[in-house]
C-alpha cells in the first residue's frame, strides 16, 4: 500500500476535498485525481518533471509516484499543523526542499530534512519523517531506509519520526547515537538500489496522539 491509498484511508477517502481545502494547487489536485492527459496539458513543466523522477519512482508509473508523493506531502502537513498548535516546549518549521509543494526535476531534488525542530533554549534537531501504510513494520519488526536517506540522516545526526499509520504508532529513532543496520546492496523493494534495515519493535512503538508525540520530541534536545 502506497502514501496515497494509506492517506486517502485516514481522511475518510476524500483526499482530493482535503488537498482543495489545504489550498494545493490545481496541477497537484490533477496529479491526486490520476489525470495524466490533463496535467501534461494544463501544466507541462510539472509533467515533464514528474516524468523526470524516474529513479524515485522505481517500478511505479510517473502519475501514481506522483499521488504518492502530494499524498506524503498531505500527511506531512496535516502532521506539521500538530506539532505547531499543540507544543509549549519547541516550535517547528518546514525545511524540506518540496516545502512549496511543487514537484522539481530530479536535478533540482535535495536532501534536506523534511521540518526542523527548534527548542526553547535553542537547539536545534532536523528531522525526517518516514510512514508505513502497509503494515510491513509491524509484520518484520524492521524498517528499510535508501542509502542516501540513512546516510543524511547520520550526517545530519538527525531524527527520523517514524509513524505506523495503519496501526496508529509511532517511534523516533535518534541518528546522532549508533544505529543497528544491515547494509542491502540490491533491496528489490526499491528496485534493487541499495538499502539499511533497522530493527524497530512494533511492539515498543507508542500510540499516535498528539500529547504523546509532543512529549517524546521533547525529550531530542541534544
Amino acid at each position: 500500500m502506497g502514501a496515497f491509498v494509506g492517506v486517502s484511508k485516514l481522511f475518510g477517502n476524500k483526499i482530493i476535498e482535503y488537498a482543495k481545502k489545504a489550498g494545493y494547487s490545481e496541477d497537484n489536485i490533477l496529479i491526486l485525481s490520476g489525470d495524466e492527459i490533463e496535467l501534461a496539458k494544463k501544466y507541462p513543466e510539472t509533467y515533464r518533471n514528474l516524468l523526470s523522477c524516474r529513479h524515485h519512482a522505481d517500478r511505479r508509473a510517473a502519475i501514481d509516484y506522483g499521488k504518492d508523493l502530494v499524498a506524503s506531502w498531505l500527511f506531512e502537513d496535516y502532521l506539521f499543523d500538530i506539532l505547531k498548535n499543540h507544543s509549549e516546549t519547541f516550535t517547528v518549521s518546514l525545511s524540506g526542499a518540496d516545502k512549496e509543494r511543487k514537484i522539481l526535476a530530479r536535478a533540482r531534488t535535495s536532501s534536506t530534512s523534511d521540518y526542523e525542530i527548534i527548542y526553547k533554549d535553542g537547539t536545534t534537531r532536523k528531522m525526517e519523517l518516514m510512514n508505513d501504510y502497509s503494515g510491513y513494520w509491524a509484520k518484520n519488526n524492521r524498517l528499510d531506509l535508501r542509502d542516501s536517506k540513512y546516510n543524511k540522516l547520520r550526517n545530519e545526526s538527525a531524527l527520523l519520526l517514524a509513524i505506523a499509520v495503519g496501526e496508529q504508532r509511532f517511534s523516533i529513532i535518534d541518528f546522532s547515537k549508533e544505529i543497528d543496520s544491515t547494509y542491502i546492496a540490491n533491496h528489490p523493494p526499491y528496485g534493487f538500489k541499495p538499502a539499511y534495515q533497522i530493527p524497530i519493535n512494533s511492539e515498543a512503538m507508542i500510540e499516535l496522539k498528539s500529547e504523546k508525540l509532543i512529549n517524546e520530541l521533547s525529550k531530542y534536545k541534544e
